[in-house]
This record gives C-alpha cells, sequence and structure tokens, in this order.
C-alpha cells in the first residue's frame, strides 16, 4: 500500500473533487456579489423573458465517496472498452534470430 505522505498533491479524484467545489462556491460568490454596495450600477440585464420569474439556484446533490468511485470505475471500464485491440494473428510467435558477431539480433515487424 503506498505511503499517502509521499503521495503527490494533485491526482485526478482531488482535480475533481476541487473543481466541483468550485461548480457549486462560484454562484455562491457571485450572489454575495451582488449584494454588496453599488451592485445596482453593475448587475447583469435579466435574461429571461418580462413575465417570467428566476428561478433560484439548486444546490447540488451530495454524493457519497462510494458512488463517486463507482462513477469513475464504470468510466473507466467504459475507456478501456471503447477501445479494444486488433490483435487477431499476433503474439506468441517465436521469433528466429541471426548472429551478429555472436550476437543475436531479432527482426521486429510492425
Amino acid at each position: 500500500m503506498p505511503d499517502t505522505e509521499s503521495a503527490p498533491a494533485t491526482s485526478r479524484r482531488s482535480f475533481l473533487r476541487n473543481g466541483a467545489v468550485v461548480a457549486v462556491a462560484l454562484p455562491v460568490v457571485e450572489l454575495l456579489g451582488a449584494c454588496s454596495p453599488g451592485a445596482e450600477k453593475t448587475a447583469a440585464p435579466p435574461t429571461q423573458g418580462a413575465g417570467s420569474q428566476a428561478k433560484p439556484a439548486m444546490a447540488a446533490p451530495v454524493v457519497s465517496p462510494r458512488e463517486k468511485s463507482d462513477r469513475m470505475d464504470a468510466m473507466h471500464e467504459a475507456g478501456v472498452k471503447a477501445f479494444p485491440a486488433k490483435t487477431e494473428g499476433k503474439g506468441n510467435v517465436l521469433l528466429a534470430p541471426r548472429l551478429e558477431g555472436g550476437v543475436k539480433v531479432y527482426d521486429l515487424e510492425c
């Protein structure tokens, strides 16, 4: 088992976790900025029609660590299955070497 203290600070999971935190926190920061003094001058015009009401921002659903890891495992498995290697007729072939100055040389063909 790898030592957690020597593990790199950046990983795919930490990147996704930090990105999710930013995605959830960004609307809150924008909302708080809109409540600051002088925000009326810089507020953007509404993008909805005149008769529609603005919907409140919904918080992202809480996902357990187990669900996150299951999603990541499914994503990785789908990636592996998406690109099967075409290996029909290749592999387990005995190669005949030739000798050059007492050294075996194998000619590999791709």
